[in-house]
């Protein structure tokens, strides 16, 4: 084996995998980083870009730095295993600065808050602090290995692109892992840990090659201008090149990311694939100017490449146009190896050629570079300068491009830019031939493409049959419409996600009435998640309430909520008594000081990418901490979207935060459930004798009219009953928590497995069996919260159970059941008797 390592062209192939397996772990490192302070930072786009923003800055000092560096180094590849092995110290640092940012939110927060540009600056500041190390490092990698394998003299294009590619490939691997798997297996902290032992290993190898290596002279001074032939690019335009390509290519990524997610579920999975084939293009970009060099100059690859990428990005809309249903139908039937694969298919067909052309510019920029001759300026300085332009690309189309011109729009400015790119690319010598034949050959086909494939008429919002488009917006969270169904106006986001409507407003203000009515006294109240503003718009009704915080992620929401559903929101952003926060709900409870009577979390779609975080037993500490003394805080579940495995989840960690938790139902459809888990911080009782009082005040003032708040026995048929009877049961059952997020992957794969019909939401006769396992006790503990002159609760509880089972087998087609079941609630409320 020895012998093998010493051999020149061993060495490579071990180093060219060591490579790879450095590239593992660097999209490691950037996933799990990526959610650790977003789980601190808030998941709003701008502290996503600040985060980004930093890890790229680093990379970008990094590949300059060390670039000059390595060229003045005797012995590049030890080089390499230091910074390996420094990377691998810095990762470990990067988790003590998180622990100690966790301590310095809240005081950040009460700061900042008020002044969002300078907040989203703190974060790149302080994310930047905690990373720059580990990624400086990161960027110096490419410049040394390459230095060490390709030397100053070597064939750098070639032997450069696919020194690159090989990291790239080790890139998508690491993406795929971090998706499909380690996160689930290990925890976010094991992955990070064997990320660690990754980089280890790979300085420990690097460095044990390094041993035999012979020293290299330091480069040659740099050539004087007349060096520059009238073929060449000039230093200046190839840096040009090079920032304008990052800045495109990161662009275009999140454009096409939004464009894709019109038609996919915007799960982790379905953000890991777009990541997975995006880096494949960009390797495999790579790995064809390697074998295109040995046939062709560098600056006709480099032109060529960039007009056809020009041409493929403006045909990515039609592309997609053609594709989009396929994609939202992928593996439907399938398992998620099945399905995802099918879906990397569908994106791969409309965003991976235009990706594998522009991955050609910055190895061509290697190649054509004439500034410093080292090996590794060549390689560090054009990286550098394109690294900074994907720090500008992905800020200026989320934050620009899209509020401004549109999704469609967006997508032709960039293609036109590499139109403008592939005219800098021409050299002196073809200018006299108008650009040569690539000109003849690309630009017809450009106006083609212009005229009858326009890439502005991308339809971003579908509208069905019956429906009327009302309002659209599009920002860097999503697109955001309001639409009209036959008197039914809902919000929609990315045409999956229905964020309430009209015609559900009376059980959206139930979400709201239902927890404020439990409380005795409610004065201040909080609720986690915006939509429409129908559930926080019920609790102005109440007299006593004096203040109500509404937090929302998505800007777009807030302004179609306040637009166009203010007759039913209560004028929600007018009341002075209500503040709409703009920000993560999570990240905005753990920042403020302000206290509530009563916290309220919105119906969420469990398996959209980062809902999970909202499920975790971090954030329900953190809600704890927020409720004032006796206050109520309810979790809403849409179990129509939870399988009986995620529920338990749910319920097991929010019983190891809260001691007494009550289950209550939101609606009584047997196909459609919703359920809250209600938690109670002391034993102050619920009198229903006041709360009578209270109720027909809500009945008078309220203009929806509620059957079930109409009265005490309405609102105690609601009462399911006491969820720490089942506490035993979910000993076993594994927590949600920011290290462990089950919700946020496992959630997508039963979306999968119902849709084969391996799995049931947690709908019809399963939660039937629940109310009834739940009232299997004659007397529970949470009976003891109400207090009241007339009947015991469990009298409600028990009719209501029945209610529900008799709403199941109506739906399942046995009349004569449900009218049996029906005639024994009203028996039990009659009786009070069992029958």
């Amino acid at each position: 084996m020895t012998y093998q390592f010493t051999k020149p062209g061993g060495r490579s192939r071990i180093l060219h995998l060591l490579f790879a397996a450095s590239g593992a772990a660097a999209l490691i490192y950037q996933i799990l980083w990526l959610r650790a302070f977003s789980s601190v930072f808030g998941a709003t786009a701008e502290a996503a870009s600040a985060i980004l923003a930093a890890f790229f800055l680093g990379l970008a000092f990094g590949s300059d730095f060390f670039g000059r560096v390595a060229d003045k180094t005797a012995r590049p590849l030890r080089l390499y295993a230091l910074l390996e092995l420094g990377i691998a110290v810095c990762a470990l640092l990067a988790l003590a600065a998180l622990a100690a940012y966790r301590a310095l939110y809240d005081e950040l927060y009460r700061l900042l808050a008020e002044a969002p540009f300078l907040f989203t600056l703190a974060k790149l500041v302080l994310t930047g602090v905690a990373l720059f190390p580990a990624t400086a490092l990161m960027g110096g990698t490419l410049p040394a290995l390459g230095r060490a394998l390709v030397g100053d003299a070597g064939p750098l294009g070639q032997r450069g692109s696919r020194l690159y590619a090989v990291n790239i490939i080790g890139a998508v691997a690491g993406a795929l892992l971090a998706t499909f798997g380690l996160a689930l297996w290990l925890g976010n902290r094991g992955a990070y840990v064997l990320a660690v032992c990754l980089s280890l290993l790979i300085a420990g190898l690097s460095g044990w090659l390094a041993r035999e290596e012979s020293p290299q002279p330091a480069a040659a001074p740099a050539p004087s201008p007349q060096a520059v032939t009238s073929r060449s690019l000039s230093s200046e335009r190839l840096l040009v090149l090079a920032f304008g390509s990052g800045f495109a290519t990161i662009a275009l990524q999140v454009l096409w990311t939004r464009m894709l997610a019109l038609s996919l579920q915007n799960s982790v999975y379905s953000f890991g694939s777009v990541v997975a084939v995006f880096l494949a293009g960009l390797g495999l970009g790579a790995l064809l100017v390697s074998r295109l060099l040995k046939r062709y100059g560098a600056w006709r690859i480099l032109r060529v490449g960039l007009l056809a990428t020009a041409a493929l990005v403006l045909l990515t809309p039609a592309v997609f146009e053609l594709v989009s249903g396929r994609i939202a139908e992928a593996g439907a039937q399938a398992g998620l190896l099945s399905h995802s694969l099918s879906v990397v298919g569908l994106v791969a067909a409309v965003i991976l050629a235009p990706v594998i052309t522009s991955g050609m510019t910055l190895p061509c920029i290697w190649e054509l570079w004439r500034g410093r001759p080292g090996c590794g300026s060549r390689l560090g300085r054009p990286t550098a300068v394109n690294t900074l332009g994907a720090i500008v690309g992905p800020i200026t189309a989320g934050f620009v491009l899209l509020p401004s011109l549109g999704l469609g729009t967006s997508i032709a400015v960039l293609g036109l830019l590499y139109i403008l790119m592939g005219e800098i690319a021409a050299p002196r010598a073809e200018r006299p031939r108008r650009g040569g034949w690539e000109s003849a050959a690309v630009y017809p086909a450009l106006v083609l493409i212009l005229l009858f494939s326009s890439p502005t008429r991308l339809q971003v919002v579908k509208v069905g049959a019956g429906e009327r488009l009302v309002w659209h917006e599009e920002g860097a969270r999503g697109a955001v419409a309001v639409i009209d169904r036959e008197g039914d106006w809902r919000i929609k986001l990315d045409n999956h996600y229905a964020i309430g409507g009209s015609r559900v407003v009376v059980e959206e203000r139930r979400q709201g009435h239902l927890p404020i009515l439990i409380h005795p006294d409610p004065k201040r109240v909080a609720l986690i998640g915006m939509g429409t503003g129908i559930t926080a718009g019920a609790a102005l009704v109440h007299p006593e309430v004096e203040r109500v915080v509404t937090m929302e992620i998505v800007p777009e929401i807030i302004e179609a909520a306040r637009t166009y559903f203010r007759r039913w929101n209560a004028g929600i952003l007018e009341d002075p008594r209500a503040e709409v926060v703009l920000e993560d709900g999570r990240n905005h409870l753990a920042g403020t000081d302000e206290t509530f009577d009563v916290i309220i979390g919105d119906l969420f779609v469990p398996w959209r990418e980062g809902v999970g975080s909202l499920y975790t037993r971090e954030h329900f500490l953190k809600v704890a901490e927020r409720l004032r003394r006796g206050g109520v805080f309810a979790q809403w579940l849409p179990l129509w979207q939870l399988s009986e495995r995620e529920f338990e989840i749910v319920a097991a960690t929010f019983l190891s935060v809260f001691d007494r938790v009550t289950l209550w139902r939101g609606v009584f459809s047997p196909f459609g459930a919703s359920v809250a888990l209600v938690a109670h911080t002391d034993g102050r009782k619920v009198d229903l004798d006041a709360l009578a009082a209270r109720l027909d005040r809500l009945r008078e003032s309220d203009p929806f009219a509620d059957g079930f708040l109409g009265e005490v026995t309405g609102f105690m048929l609601l009462y399911a009953g006491d969820l720490t009877v089942r506490e035993g049961r979910y000993e076993r059952t594994p927590l949600n928590s920011d290290d462990r997020p089950r919700i946020e992957w496992l959630a997508p794969r039963t979306l999968l497995a119902v849709q084969r019909g391996e799995v049931r939401w947690y709908t019809g006769e399963d939660l039937a069996d629940l109310y009834d396992d739940i009232n299997g006790a004659r007397t529970l503990p949470g009976d003891s919260l109400f207090q009241w002159s007339g009947r015991e609760p469990r009298i409600y509880r028990l009719a209501g159970a029945r209610f529900y089972r008799a709403e199941v087998a109506a739906a399942a087609g046995e009349p004569e059941r449900a009218n049996e079941l029906r005639r024994q609630a009203y028996q039990i409320l009659e009786t009070g008797g069992v029958p």
